[in-house]
Protein backbone atom coordinates (compact mmCIF):
# COMPACT_ATOMS: atom_id res chain seq x y z
CA UNK A 1 0.00 0.00 0.00
CA UNK A 2 2.46 2.66 0.71
CA UNK A 3 4.52 1.29 -2.33
CA UNK A 4 1.14 2.37 -4.57
CA UNK A 5 1.13 5.67 -2.45
CA UNK A 6 4.70 7.04 -3.71
CA UNK A 7 4.10 5.51 -6.97
CA UNK A 8 1.09 8.28 -7.26
CA UNK A 9 2.78 10.76 -5.94
CA UNK A 10 5.81 10.33 -7.98
CA UNK A 11 6.14 13.73 -10.21
CA UNK A 12 3.10 15.56 -7.97
CA UNK A 13 4.09 18.70 -6.07
CA UNK A 14 3.29 17.26 -2.38
CA UNK A 15 2.82 20.07 0.35
CA UNK A 16 5.16 23.18 0.90
CA UNK A 17 4.47 26.56 3.27
CA UNK A 18 1.73 27.82 0.94
CA UNK A 19 -0.53 24.50 1.68
CA UNK A 20 0.34 24.22 5.00
CA UNK A 21 -1.22 27.90 5.45
CA UNK A 22 -4.12 27.09 3.21
CA UNK A 23 -5.00 23.81 5.86
CA UNK A 24 -4.51 26.20 8.85
CA UNK A 25 -6.60 29.16 7.65
CA UNK A 26 -9.28 26.24 6.44
CA UNK A 27 -9.31 24.70 10.11
CA UNK A 28 -9.87 28.29 11.43
CA UNK A 29 -12.90 28.60 8.87
CA UNK A 30 -14.10 26.00 10.22
CA UNK A 31 -14.34 26.51 13.79
CA UNK A 32 -15.64 30.07 12.88
CA UNK A 33 -18.70 28.39 10.89
CA UNK A 34 -18.86 26.26 13.82
CA UNK A 35 -19.53 29.25 15.67
CA UNK A 36 -21.23 31.63 13.59
CA UNK A 37 -23.09 29.16 11.23
CA UNK A 38 -22.52 31.33 7.84
CA UNK A 39 -22.82 29.53 5.09
CA UNK A 40 -20.28 31.92 3.24
CA UNK A 41 -17.48 30.82 6.01
CA UNK A 42 -18.36 26.83 4.78
CA UNK A 43 -18.27 27.75 1.20
CA UNK A 44 -14.68 29.29 1.54
CA UNK A 45 -13.43 26.42 3.52
CA UNK A 46 -14.73 23.77 0.57
CA UNK A 47 -12.84 26.20 -1.96
CA UNK A 48 -9.52 26.79 0.02
CA UNK A 49 -9.31 22.61 0.43
CA UNK A 50 -10.05 22.24 -2.86
CA UNK A 51 -7.19 24.98 -3.97
CA UNK A 52 -4.80 22.68 -1.62
CA UNK A 53 -6.11 19.37 -2.86
CA UNK A 54 -4.99 20.48 -6.49
CA UNK A 55 -1.73 22.05 -5.39
CA UNK A 56 -0.76 18.90 -3.74
CA UNK A 57 -1.49 17.06 -6.68
CA UNK A 58 -0.32 18.99 -9.22
CA UNK A 59 2.07 17.52 -11.58
CA UNK A 60 3.33 20.84 -12.77
CA UNK A 61 6.09 21.14 -9.86
CA UNK A 62 7.28 24.58 -11.65
CA UNK A 63 4.37 26.82 -11.38
CA UNK A 64 3.43 25.27 -8.14
CA UNK A 65 7.56 26.11 -6.97
CA UNK A 66 6.71 29.80 -8.82
CA UNK A 67 3.66 30.30 -6.41
CA UNK A 68 5.52 29.57 -3.44
CA UNK A 69 8.17 31.29 -4.02
CA UNK A 70 6.33 34.49 -4.22
CA UNK A 71 4.30 33.61 -1.09
CA UNK A 72 7.16 33.22 0.89
CA UNK A 73 8.61 36.36 -0.23
CA UNK A 74 5.15 38.31 0.27
CA UNK A 75 5.69 37.00 4.07
CA UNK A 76 8.97 37.42 4.30
CA UNK A 77 8.34 39.91 6.99
CA UNK A 78 5.73 38.24 8.91
CA UNK A 79 8.29 35.53 9.20
CA UNK A 80 11.33 37.43 9.95
CA UNK A 81 8.92 39.30 12.78
CA UNK A 82 8.03 35.36 13.94
CA UNK A 83 11.35 34.11 14.32
CA UNK A 84 12.40 37.66 15.72
CA UNK A 85 9.66 37.14 18.68
CA UNK A 86 10.81 33.66 19.39
CA UNK A 87 14.36 34.68 20.14
CA UNK A 88 13.54 37.62 22.38
CA UNK A 89 11.59 35.46 24.36
CA UNK A 90 14.27 32.36 24.69
CA UNK A 91 17.44 34.44 24.59
CA UNK A 92 17.30 37.46 28.16
CA UNK A 93 20.69 38.36 27.65
CA UNK A 94 19.87 39.79 24.24
CA UNK A 95 17.63 41.76 21.90
CA UNK A 96 17.13 40.55 18.43
CA UNK A 97 16.33 43.03 15.32
CA UNK A 98 15.89 42.41 11.66
CA UNK A 99 17.81 44.82 9.43
CA UNK A 100 15.34 46.46 7.35
CA UNK A 101 18.18 46.35 4.24
CA UNK A 102 18.83 43.03 3.88
CA UNK A 103 16.54 41.23 6.69
CA UNK A 104 19.38 39.49 8.58
CA UNK A 105 18.84 39.21 12.20
CA UNK A 106 21.02 41.70 14.19
CA UNK A 107 22.05 40.48 17.99
CA UNK A 108 22.30 43.58 20.54
CA UNK A 109 23.19 43.10 24.44
CA UNK A 110 20.12 43.95 26.51
CA UNK A 111 19.99 47.28 28.85
CA UNK A 112 22.33 49.05 26.74
CA UNK A 113 19.28 52.14 26.38
CA UNK A 114 18.64 53.31 23.19
CA UNK A 115 21.43 52.74 20.67
CA UNK A 116 22.79 52.75 17.31
CA UNK A 117 22.75 49.43 15.29
CA UNK A 118 24.76 48.26 12.62
CA UNK A 119 23.76 45.58 10.21
CA UNK A 120 26.73 43.43 10.08
CA UNK A 121 26.01 42.27 6.50
CA UNK A 122 25.00 45.29 4.81
CA UNK A 123 26.11 48.12 7.13
CA UNK A 124 23.21 49.51 7.91
CA UNK A 125 22.39 51.65 10.57
CA UNK A 126 19.27 52.14 12.82
CA UNK A 127 18.22 53.17 15.84
CA UNK A 128 16.96 50.72 18.31
CA UNK A 129 16.41 50.53 22.05
CA UNK A 130 18.37 47.50 23.85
Amino acid sequence: MKDKLIQFMMGRYGTDTLNKHILYTVLVLIVLNLLLNNRVLYFLSYALIAVDLFRTFSKNVTARSAENAKYEEFMRPVFDQVKVMQKNFSDKDHKYFVCKNCHKMVRVPKGKGKIEVTCPRCGHHFDARS
